[in-house]
């Protein structure tokens, strides 16, 4: 069922993309990529190249459902759209959208000199690019953008998509976790200390027990993804980049988004490069796993070496 909403996506994309005057070929490729939150592109400029509203609206609406939990999809097409809508990371998503995306076209109007219509055009799908972790974009680059943009972009390529999407970064579930958890706290501590309460969040298709262990791991999980990625941005800054642009270039490497700073680049300097793989490979495959791999490489080798 994955595979035949996948692929009706991709399907569907294809066909918008010819359309709206995307060659075919083109067309396959970023329908592909748009759904698989990938990025890649068959144009330098990416999707600016085509300087079409209408096609970067079809991009739009394909990384959203890149980004989006499949089991949520599985509930829509299945006639179940409350079930849809009251998932908690569709809460979340829209509040990080409804927050962001103004704030966006407001700095891009104030700060970088553009129109209204295409702050908000330039803030909408920059906000949707970086937060599905897709890494499309219609500027030539970003290098005239102020600290306050980089920021807000930053935070939305660590954010990340739904958990069971396409889509990289921290993962808007843990972060829904996290927030909820901060809630219950100083819920249960003005609270009698004889009250009991169990907490549920909303999946797609019932309703979840958090229990201390995943409060637990949640949390951690978000502070080692941060500290990796505060290290690997301090790398970065020893190599003579400024902070904004090295936050802005490791959070997109481990979320595996693709927008850059111009730091990456083919005459980079070899250890910028490994450092930027390093942060692609234990973003994507979620750092925990990495971590747990290596331990017990570590384990067999020394029971090897010892004759265990």
């Amino acid at each position: 069922m994955i595979l035949a909403i996948y692929s009706g996506y991709i399907a569907g994309g294809v066909i918008l993309y010819i359309l709206f005057g995307m060659p075919w070929f083109d067309a396959l490729n970023h329908s592909i990529c748009a759904v698989a939150t990938g990025g890649f592109s068959t144009k330098a400029a990416s999707i600016g190249y085509y300087d079409s509203v209408s096609i970067e609206m079809i991009t739009i609406i394909l990384m959203i459902l890149g980004s989006t939990n499949f089991l949520a999809h599985l509930c829509f097409l299945s006639g179940k759209p409350k079930n849809f809508f009251a998932h908690c990371e569709m809460h979340l998503t829209i509040l990080i959208y409804a927050t962001f995306i103004p704030l966006s076209a407001y700095f891009l109007f104030a700060q970088v000199g553009e129109t209204v219509p295409e702050s908000i055009r330039i803030a909408t799908f920059h906000a949707i690019s970086a937060l599905s972790t897709t890494g499309f974009q219609i500027v030539p680059g970003f290098s005239g953008w102020p600290s306050t943009l980089f920021l807000l972009l930053t935070l939305l390529m660590l954010a990340g998509g739904h958990a069971g999407s396409t889509s990289g970064g921290i993962k808007q579930l843990r972060l829904y976790i996290l927030f909820k958890s901060i809630i219950w706290y100083f819920r249960d501590a003005l609270s009698s200390g004889r009250m009991v309460r169990a907490d549920f969040i909303q999946k797609p298709t019932e309703k979840q027990l958090v229990t201390m262990e995943m409060k637990s791991e949640t949390s951690m999980f978000i502070f080692v993804y941060l500290l990796v990625f505060l290290l690997g941005s301090f790398f970065l800054c020893m190599h003579g980049f400024d902070l904004k642009e090295a936050m802005f270039e490791y959070s997109s490497a481990m979320g595996g988004v693709g927008l850059s700073a111009g730091i990456t680049s083919y005459d980079a300097d070899p250890s910028v490069l490994w450092s930027l793989s390093f942060g692609m490979f234990v973003g994507r495959l979620e750092i925990f796993v990495v971590i747990i791999a290596f331990l017990k490489l570590l384990r067999s080798a020394k029971n090897a070496f010892c004759g265990v």
